[in-house]
């Protein structure tokens, strides 16, 4: 063999050892194409590429297979080896290798979770820790921080000009309520003194009648049942009242209108006596009312009891 064909034979392996250097540094796989897809979104996946290596306990599982923008967040959808069967509680995370190491995704699950992640369904994604999440959560912090004291500042600026404009008032104030709290001062000490001497009174006073305080709350039960006993018995004298009254209907009805009749015969006699006084003397002789008379004396009778003359006789 001549030194070219020796130098085409070189250059062919080189070529055959780089490319499949190439592929295992790019992750690139060859042959099938199968295994398990399943997805995840991010609010952030800045660093991480596709066929990047997705990782649970520190093994390798899979890779990413590609990224996309949904909505506003980054789906990332990731192919698994088949033989990976993946936890119901498994969560998805951005991970650094390192200080400034590369990118990978981390999938952990609850320890001791059997059940199996169904298929179709969604990582749920949880925040990014290592060194990136920690800046991303540090910048985020000063810059609350900043609008903290921003607002802090222009607040104190307020309350500074607050108090310039209202500083006589202020003084004002403090003065009375120094005077209030001086005059407070004088006055507690005999109030405090009057209210200890009115709750001395007022013990003296339990102690003298506590005998009669303890007999009376004795007497307590006795007295309440008496009063039930007579509310009650005046409930049954008011039920049996009741039941008189609508027992004897009819006599009571009987009875007004007995005390009607006489009340009308009575009215007659009264107008006869009026109009034949002689009556009484036999000296006159009767005076027989006019027909006028009569007529009014019928219409006094329709309005004030409704009828024309006499009641009628009950069967």
């Amino acid at each position: 063999m001549n030194a070219q064909a020796r130098l085409g034979a070189f250059v062919l392996v080189a070529l055959i050892v780089a490319g499949v250097l190439s592929a295992k540094i790019g992750r690139m796989d060859f042959g099938s194409s199968s295994g398990i897809f399943v997805e995840s979104l991010f609010d952030d996946v800045a660093g991480l590429e596709e066929q990047t290596a997705v990782r649970m306990a520190g093994v390798r599982v899979g890779s990413i297979e590609s990224i996309h923008l949904e909505g506003n967040r980054a789906l990332v959808r990731m192919r698994l080896i088949p033989n990976v069967i993946l936890p119901a509680s498994t969560r998805a995370r951005l991970v650094s290798g390192g200080l400034v190491g590369e990118k990978f995704l981390s999938l952990s699950a609850n320890p001791g979770d059997d059940k199996p992640l169904p298929p179709g369904t969604r990582i749920p994604s949880v925040s990014a820790g290592g060194l990136g999440g920690f800046i991303a959560q540090a910048g985020r912090m000063a810059e609350d921080m900043h609008n903290l004291t921003a607002q802090s500042g222009a607040l104190i600026e307020q309350l500074s000009s607050m108090l310039n404009e209202n500083r006589d008032a202020l003084r004002n104030t403090m003065r009375n309520l120094e005077d209030a709290s001086r005059a407070a001062s004088d006055k507690l000490p005999p109030t405090l003194d009057s209210l200890h001497q009115t709750s001395g009174d007022i013990a003296a006073i339990v102690n003298k009648r506590k005998k009669d305080i303890e007999r009376s709350l004795k007497q307590l039960p006795n007295t309440l049942q008496a009063s039930k006993d007579f509310f009650n018995s005046g409930k049954q004298t008011f039920d049996d009242a009741n039941r008189l009254l609508i027992g004897n209907r009819e006599n009571i009805y009987r009875m007004i209108f007995e005390m009607r009749k006489a009340a009308e015969n009575l009215d007659a006699l009264s107008d006869d006596l009026r109009r034949n006084p002689w009556k009484l003397t036999n000296k006159t002789r009767e005076v027989r009312p006019s027909p006028r008379a009569t007529q009014e004396k019928m219409e006094e009778l329709m309005l004030s009891t409704g009828r024309m003359g006499l009641a009628p006789p009950r069967r």
